[in-house]
């Protein structure tokens, strides 16, 4: 991983360019017809617990991307960083970006390429508790993205 990977990691990847802020968080999105690879890839390696590979092809797909999905990506790119800093024992860090996560994809519920995302973000707050606060919570696997036919 180079200097500025860590960097950028460290400091809370996928942040908006500036003046691309999107802050309507009640918009209801249409969910393209067939899912662009890179999410798929995204999803696979997530689901194989490689956190900051997830992150990297998620951020170039939000790169890319129609400015109606910025905010799904970037709420997947920070539930991807979250899990890599729980790993690594950065709570704080997990849980700052756990939060903004779930916040940017509250308008693509309930289900958003094939993502049912209240459960993905359920899953998520089970994995890290810990970091959420819940001191006595037991351990729990990471999250694996199940995604519906849509």
């Amino acid at each position: 991983m180079t200097d500025a990977a860590q960097r950028s990691l460290c400091h809370g990847v996928a942040r908006s360019a500036p003046g691309n802020v999107d802050e309507t968080p009640n918009t209801k999105h249409e969910a393209p017809d067939t899912p662009d690879p890179r999410f798929l890839a995204g999803v696979a390696l997530f689901n194989r617990h490689e956190f900051f590979d997830a992150h990297e092809v998620w951020e170039d797909l939000w790169n890319d991307c129609a400015a109606t999905d910025r905010r799904f990506y970037q709420a997947l790119i920070q539930a991807a960083v979250a899990a890599y800093h729980w790993e690594r024992g950065n709570a704080t860090g997990a849980a700052r970006l756990y939060h903004s996560g779930r916040r940017y994809m509250e308008s693509f519920r309930p289900v958003y390429l094939g993502l049912a995302v209240d459960a993905f973000w359920d899953a998520m707050a089970a994995y890290l508790a810990g970091a959420l606060g819940e001191t006595n919570a037991p351990a729990v696997a990471p999250p694996v993205i199940v995604l519906r036919e849509v």
